[in-house]
């Protein structure tokens, strides 16, 4: 994987880069957003992992020209010192994949890259469109559609939309899509799985008129059910 790193302090930076290359990936590392954003191979980078706090433009504000203006679909693993709640479910919000609590962990860190890679070469290897009523979803692409009108996912959030349409109808649990989908025990999640369903009802318009409704479970998890089918109308 060829992997770019946002990170202002030297010595974390260069560790970073030391374990993504002993585990055999390509690695950038860049101390402030703007030659980040500059950088001639942005659109080469297959993970990008952005700290919050650098000097001048954030990690923040580069996450959101990355999913708002340049129309990024790489992930993006934040880093963050920060750990509340709400400055988690903010990153998220803007377009963040995951997130890693400082101070960085070697192997959580070697894990996460593992999980990304696997959604990345399944999505290579020309799996065709799925296909559910008037949502499609192109895994090669990872473009989602509600009829003909193109859904902004971000990657987390098609492997959470892809997953649950496969299971249609099924009650799947908090533990089953931690380990599905973000490839790490629900404990570790708070409500990021919460979050990224909210999401995803919001972004599809999953609704009795699209023909889909997605209703949480009291203490048990979500189901997707499919309904009688109406006029379609993306988000």
């Amino acid at each position: 994987m060829f992997i770019a790193i946002l990170e202002d302090d030297p010595e974390v930076g260069a560790v970073m880069e030391k374990w993504l290359q002993d585990a055999g990936h390509n690695v950038a590392v860049f101390a402030t957003g703007a030659p980040l954003l500059a950088y001639k191979s942005l659109r080469e980078i297959d993970i990008f992992l952005l700290d919050w706090v650098v000097p001048g433009m954030t990690g923040f504000d580069v996450l959101k020209l990355f999913k708002t203006q340049l129309h990024i679909v790489a992930p993006v693993l934040f880093l963050t010192i920060r750990d509340a709640e709400i400055d988690v479910v903010s990153a998220l919000d803007a377009g963040a994949d995951d997130y890693l609590v400082k101070p960085i962990r070697h192997q959580e860190l070697l894990a996460r890259i593992n999980a990304v890679t696997r959604r990345v070469q399944d999505a290579s290897i020309g799996i065709s469109e799925e296909v559910f009523g008037a949502f499609r979803f192109d895994p090669s692409g990872r473009q989602a559609y509600c009829g003909d009108v193109i859904v902004e996912l971000t990657s987390i959030e098609f492997e959470l939309a892809l997953f649950l349409f496969k299971n249609a109808g099924k009650l799947i649990s908090r533990e089953v899509i931690a380990n599905v989908v973000w490839g790490r025990p629900v404990s570790e999640l708070s409500r990021t799985i919460d979050t990224h369903v909210s999401r995803i009802r919001k972004k599809l318009n999953l609704a009795p008129e699209n023909g889909y409704r997605l209703q949480p479970v009291y203490n048990a998890g979500y189901r997707l059910e499919q309904v009688l089918a109406g006029p379609f109308h993306a988000a």
